[in-house]
């Protein structure tokens, strides 16, 4: 899809791939129509030229290189005995990448001693929006984990 991107908006069939995105983006994170359509339209903005598109696909690939970068770098440290959890959302992916997701949050949990993993029901990507609950459960339970840790030092 980043090779596409350019071509795509170059033949004017981006943009409404990306109003649709914008769309679903501000649905997701808001009930209010006169926010959605703000956060629809900053979204489409975002994406107005071709040399945005093309930053944004630069962006891109430069964070897969970085991710690269830095998955050589943590293999060779320890994993810090610290409490931690991984919140992955329940909906919003295709059932592939849902389960690399989940598949990716458990390894990652279970390479620290006190880590852990939760999928968050009926939640997508705006987590703290969609279920802000879980995610201060969560962070309440490290926060308390890691008092608790101080006071058997």
């Amino acid at each position: 899809m980043l090779n596409g991107i350019v071509l795509l908006k170059a033949a004017g069939l981006f943009n409404r791939i990306a109003a649709k995105a914008g769309r679903a983006s501000a649905e997701r994170s808001t009930d209010d129509p006169q926010t959605q359509a703000l956060i629809a339209d900053a979204y489409l903005a975002s994406y107005a030229t071709i040399s945005q598109v093309g930053t944004i696909r630069a962006e891109n690939r430069l964070s897969e290189v970085s991710a690269n970068q830095l998955r050589a770098v943590r293999s060779t440290l320890a994993t810090p005995n610290v409490p931690m959890r991984i919140l992955t959302a329940a909906r919003g992916k295709p059932p592939a990448l849902q389960q690399g997701s989940h598949d990716l949050a458990e390894r990652i949990a279970a390479a620290f001693p006190r880590g852990g993993h939760m999928t968050v029901p009926d939640s997508g990507h705006y987590m703290h929006k969609d279920q802000p609950g879980a995610v201060v459960a969560a962070t309440v339970g490290v926060t308390t984990q890691s008092v608790h840790d101080r006071a058997f030092e």
